[in-house]
């Protein structure tokens, strides 16, 4: 098994282990706990297994349908051997989702819904692993899709020329884990800022910046996902399916963190176990 499966699925256990309420009934229980890391868990060696799979195969998907190189043409300038912007690496995308991760973290811990440190361990907790469990499910489809990226397709003899595309990368192109990783990650945010305004602000002033959150967070979303289309690395396709992609996990995961924030004593919530709630 490859190291880094192991360690990701310790990194799921630890704080699984540091999510699991003392007393049953308290927010997440410890079975609720266990059967997202187990999902979780699954999700990230399925993709592993996968996308080696599908870097051993020959490109499945090549030729672009007429709008996506449509799009790549028109949006994006002409391709060059070097980088084309900041985004083009995957320290970018880490640092984007780690950063909105402390951001919960920290409104979690300054804006409590119930106890302040479990709600930062148990928010904490289905962050990532709904964001791991969303880059298992990218990684599988990448490596079953096997679509060349457009850089590739469209400059081969650009593509030649840059030192950091191998093969098996250049196989990776649907969808857009960047695109999706930063919809989530903003998705995610964007409910606990606005929750956290709910709670802390008037009625008025609410219904005044209410509109602030989700234009910031999402138009950098989009910023990011634009960015990949600029940089010949996806196609509008990837980048919107990851987009999609990337709200529906944080949908999920969120969901389960209004499930299971509740205090002993609570009768259980009644509504959807997933309600969709994009919007102001």
């Amino acid at each position: 098994m490859d190291l880094r499966v192991v360690a990701t699925c310790i990194l799921i256990a630890l704080l699984a282990a540091g999510a699991a309420p003392a007393a049953a009934g308290d927010y997440l229980d410890a079975g609720e706990v266990g059967a997202i890391t187990a999902g979780t868990a699954g999700l990230v060696m399925l993709g592993r297994h996968l996308g080696d799979v599908g870097a051993r195969r020959p490109p499945r998907w090549t030729e672009p349908p007429g709008f996506d190189r449509w799009v790549a043409e028109t949006l994006a300038p002409a391709p060059r051997a070097e980088a084309r912007n900041f985004m083009e690496s995957d320290t970018a995308a880490a640092v984007n989702v780690l950063l909105a991760g402390a951001a919960v973290g920290v409104l979690d811990a300054r804006h409590p819904v119930g106890e302040s440190g479990k709600d930062v361990l148990q928010g904490q907790f289905l962050y990532y692993a709904g964001m791991l469990s969303l880059k298992g499910l990218q990684d599988a489809v990448k490596g079953t899709v096997a679509r060349q990226r457009p850089l590739s397709r469209l400059a081969p003899e650009i593509a030649a020329k840059r030192a950091f595309v191998d093969a098996a990368r250049d196989k990776r192109s649907f969808w857009s884990g960047h695109a999706s990783s930063a919809f989530y990650a903003s998705t995610f945010l964007d409910k606990r800022v606005r929750g956290a305004m709910r709670r802390e602000m008037s009625a008025g002033d609410y219904d005044r910046w209410n509109w602030a959150p989700p234009v910031l967070l999402y138009g950098w979303a989009g910023w990011v996902a634009y960015s990949r289309i600029h940089a010949y690395q996806h196609y509008l396709s990837d980048v919107a399916v990851g987009a999609v992609a990337g709200w529906l996990f944080a949908e999920l995961f969120c969901a389960l963190d209004d499930r299971g924030r509740r205090t002993a004593g609570d009768a259980p919530a009644k509504d959807p176990f997933l309600t969709f709630s994009f919007g102001f």
